[in-house]
């Protein structure tokens, strides 16, 4: 039965008609299965595992959650593990079977996000909080003129929480929740009971290089590393997995207590968890610190972002340093960013046309607004990156993509557009893509910063 719903929710494109879907399929047993996928609190610590081919259903669906506690409790691990998922699997019907592999695997794969989850079920998955910042916007940038403030370099890198739990344990998560497989890179780090945000970054390679290294060495973990993947990634990167774990760091800006990143606020302000992380960065080197300054007046702010522009980078983050931390995007961080860059969700992938050197290969990426009120196909992507899309066209369809463009376009039935879409990147960092709204706003400040 619960297959079922996710062939269903799987085969259907359109985003308001999987609302129908998740409406009309509700009962105990799915919102638990979705439960335990998309919370990303629950993580089961198991990689590979013999995916047998006999089934004698036995058990039903509603047993494996005991064993999903033991796994996520870290009651039973190693072998042990990998032996109990093997027997469980076994005594399940097939189609059940599947259902467990896509819980363990974090991912139904069928175009949902937990943002979609939470509006037709009220609450149900819990969220990862996030303090991001608004674009760039004159009457809001009045306001915080003359007081002190942080000019950050924004480097437009992969966001990552860093976790360290109660025992130390570290783990790595996107801003979706979703987990980055990138624990080995971070080793050695002795922390207890605090969140440490910041960007990836890898040594040696332009950003949106990287944040695709990051994201093919992520599914070389998750999915354990076949020989033929690895052989791959070399042949994209020109190094091994092993190397670019090695490259790995994060450029941090914050940190928080646990449990307060867990509540969503933390009264203390920026320029003194500033000192708390300064601390903490002087004795982990995998943990650099952002490059940032103190200003205050406006042309002070102006030439901190035009400075940032002319070295290259993506823009300024600019920071009250007075300002709590708090979910959400306050007015008291302004993000100064020239280029127009929308985060869409993807609704198809196709391949280049036929009788063409691409004709066997993903070469354009469909997407749309989450309100579904602008619609584009973006092209320009790398022949690395379309290897990547063609291999996992399955389970990028609900993804985030990011996009660059020259300005939103409007046609006489008010279907909305862009102009000269290019493709940017998947960003496995977040599950929740622009409204349209929203890309006016970042048009907006890209124009006015011109």
């Amino acid at each position: 039965m619960i297959l079922s719903i996710l062939e269903k929710l799987k085969n259907e494109s359109s985003t308001n008609q999987k609302q129908v879907i998740l409406k009309e399929n509700d009962n105990e047993l799915f919102r638990k299965v979705l439960y335990y996928a998309y919370n990303p609190f629950y993580t089961f610590n198991i990689k590979k595992y013999p995916k047998g081919k006999s089934f004698s259903g036995e058990f039903q669906l509603e047993a494996v959650f005991d064993y999903l506690d033991k796994l996520r409790n870290r009651e039973v691990t190693g072998n042990a593990a990998i032996d109990m998922v093997s027997i469980l699997r076994s005594k399940l019907n097939e189609r059940d079977a599947i259902v467990l592999d896509k819980i363990l695997a974090k991912d139904m794969k069928v175009g949902i996000n937990t943002k979609l989850i939470n509006k037709v079920y009220t609450g149900l998955i819990p969220t990862i909080n996030y303090m991001g910042a608004i674009s760039f916007n004159k009457k809001k940038l009045q306001k915080m003129i003359g007081k002190k403030l942080y000019s950050e370099i924004k480097y437009d890198g992969l966001f990552c929480n860093l976790i360290f739990d109660e025992n130390g344990r570290v783990e790595t998560l996107a801003r979706s929740g979703k987990k980055l497989f990138l624990e080995k890179a971070f080793e050695g780090i002795e922390a207890k009971n605090i969140v440490v945000t910041g960007e990836i970054l890898v040594e040696g390679f332009h950003r949106y290089i990287a944040n695709g290294l990051v994201n093919s060495l992520k599914q070389l973990i998750e999915k354990g590393s076949r020989q033929k993947d690895v052989e791959n990634f070399i042949k994209n990167y020109d190094i091994t997995p092993n190397e670019a774990l090695n490259k790995i760091h994060m450029v941090a800006w914050d940190i928080i207590p646990l449990d307060k990143w867990q509540e969503g606020r933390y009264e203390k302000p920026l320029y003194e968890r500033r000192k708390d992380l300064i601390e903490f960065h002087k004795i982990n080197s995998k943990i650099g610190l952002v490059e940032y300054k103190e200003v205050s007046t406006y042309e002070e702010i102006m030439n901190s972002y035009l400075e940032a522009k002319d070295n290259g980078e993506e823009g300024i983050i600019l920071k009250d340093t007075d300002s709590v931390w708090e979910d959400g995007k306050p007015n008291s961080q302004m993000k100064f960013k020239l280029e127009i860059e929308l985060d869409l969700i993807i609704t198809d992938l196709l391949n280049g046309n036929a009788g063409t050197k691409y004709e066997n290969f993903v070469n354009r990426i469909v997407c749309e607004t989450e309100d579904g009120k602008l619609k584009t196909t973006a092209g320009g992507i790398p022949e690395a990156m379309m290897n990547y899309l063609t291999e996992n066209k399955d389970s990028l369809v609900g993804k985030v993509v990011t996009i660059k463009c020259s300005g939103i376009s409007e046609n006489s039935n008010g279907t909305y557009s862009v102009l000269h879409p290019r493709f940017v990147e998947v960003r496995e960092d977040k599950d929740t893509p622009n409204t349209l709204n929203e890309c006016f706003e970042i048009e907006e400040s890209a124009k006015e910063l011109n």
